[in-house]
C-alpha cells in the first residue's frame, strides 16, 4: 500500500537515524525492485522533487532515477539519471553509466563551470557558444585543445604539451 507521512509545518517528515558506534555504515534506505522477470532497460526505482507551480499545479521540479543497463548474472550494470525541468520539460543534466559519465547529453544551452579553491571559474564551458575557458570566464576565443604525451614514462611521470588550434578561420 502507500504510505503519507504529512506535516503543516516545516519540520523532517521522516527520519532514518542509526545511534550504532561501530565504523559500518548506517543508516540505510534501500529502494528495492525485486522481481523474477528482470530485464535491460528497467526502471528500479525514482526520487522525485515535487512542488506546485504558480497555477497551484503540482510539477515535478527534479528527479534522480536508476535503470538497468544490464541484468545478466556476473555484469550487471546500472545508470544513475539526474534531471531537472528547464522551461516546462524535464532534461537529463547528469548520466552516469557503465561507458562513463555525461553532463547535457540533450544538447541544450546549459553552461557547466568547475570551481578550484582560489578561482570561481578554473574550467567553464559555454554551452550556447560552443567554447571552453581556462582559469577565466572569458570564452571568447574559438580554439580547439588536444593535450599530447610526448614520452615513455609511467601514468605517474606524465609530462605533456598543450596544443591549441585556432577555429576562427583568420
Amino acid at each position: 500500500g502507500e504510505v503519507n507521512i504529512e506535516t503543516t509545518g516545516n519540520a523532517t517528515n521522516l527520519a532514518l537515524v542509526c545511534t550504532d558506534t561501530d565504523a559500518n555504515a548506517g543508516p540505510f534506505l534501500d529502494l528495492t525492485r525485486d522481481n523474477s522477470s528482470a530485464a535491460d532497460s528497467d526502471q528500479v526505482g525514482v526520487i522525485n522533487f515535487r512542488a506546485d507551480n504558480s497555477a497551484n499545479t503540482l510539477h515535478t521540479y527534479a528527479n534522480i532515477g536508476v535503470v538497468l543497463g544490464d541484468v545478466t548474472d556476473g555484469t550487471e550494470d546500472g545508470t544513475l539519471n539526474i534531471q531537472t525541468i528547464m522551461a516546462g520539460t524535464s532534461r537529463d543534466r547528469m548520466t552516469i553509466r557503465s561507458s562513463g559519465v555525461v553532463f547535457n547529453e540533450e544538447s541544450q544551452d546549459t553552461d557547466f563551470r568547475i570551481e578550484s579553491d582560489g578561482n570561481a571559474n578554473m574550467f567553464v564551458v559555454d554551452a550556447g557558444n560552443n567554447r571552453v575557458g581556462i582559469g577565466e570566464n572569458n570564452t571568447l576565443f574559438n580554439a580547439t585543445a588536444a593535450v599530447t604525451r610526448n614520452d615513455t614514462a609511467s601514468l605517474g611521470d606524465f609530462e605533456g604539451n598543450l596544443l591549441l588550434f585556432d577555429n576562427s578561420g583568420s
